[in-house]
């Protein structure tokens, strides 16, 4: 394990290594990235480090106060699926922000969702939203927009971020995180560890037993 300084901020950050036939440890170093597009690039292009089956329809959209979410999704059930990253924001601040976002989410229609896929080219090669969804799901009547997922990403999810997501979790917001590191091997290939910060509901005990929080 090791410590690196960015400004004031402490990273830890586990090492890695890759393992050759013959059995050697080459170690892969730590290269933290520098700007919040990487990660947004990264999960632009390849969204399946978030989820599974979900299409990205925008980067950088704009909301109704003039703000602008990171990346934005769709999933197999045709709910909106909102992506922020952490980086330099603290914890406060990013879950104020992704649930602002949010609010603003929920009241989007399918024409709504249209115009910002189609605004930013993601209609990946249909006319219309609509379509595009019925030949990825087989479902030509979705019910659109009916529940918003989101997702805080970054290089480190700090405990005090942790506790506020699991307290929104428990209480029935769909709401969780992923950290994305990013590592450089000495022959220059790059390696994307992902470590899904998986918030599971609470269950009560008594007589001074604690209280369980899986996280993984």
């Amino acid at each position: 394990m090791r410590k690196i300084l960015i400004g004031s901020l402490q990273i830890i950050v586990m090492d890695v290594y890759d393992i050759e036939e013959s059995g050697k440890l080459t170690k892969v170093n730590h290269k933290p990235v520098n700007e919040e597009k990487d990660i947004d690039i990264v999960i632009e292009s390849h969204p399946d480090v978030i989820e599974p089956d979900l299409r990205i329809i925008g980067r950088q959209v704009v909301t109704n106060t003039g703000k602008f979410v990171d990346v934005m999704a769709i999933d197999k059930d045709a709910n909106v699926v909102i992506i922020e990253d952490k980086k330099s924001k603290m914890p406060r601040e990013v879950i104020a922000q992704i649930l602002d976002y949010a609010v603003w989410a929920e009241t989007l229609k399918d024409h709504n969702l249209n115009a910002i896929a189609k605004k930013n080219e993601r209609l990946y090669g249909h006319k219309t939203l609509a379509k595009m969804f019925e030949e990825w799901t087989g479902d030509d009547n979705p019910d659109w927009n009916e529940n918003q997922k989101l997702y805080v990403v970054g290089e480190e999810i700090d405990n005090e971020t942790k506790d506020m997501l699991s307290y929104l979790h428990r209480k029935g917001i769909q709401i969780f995180a992923k950290t994305l590191k990013f590592h450089e091997s000495d022959d220059g290939k790059r390696q994307l560890i992902v470590d899904p910060i998986v918030v599971a509901k609470e269950k009560k005990q008594h007589k001074g037993k604690t209280t369980k929080r899986t996280e993984q």
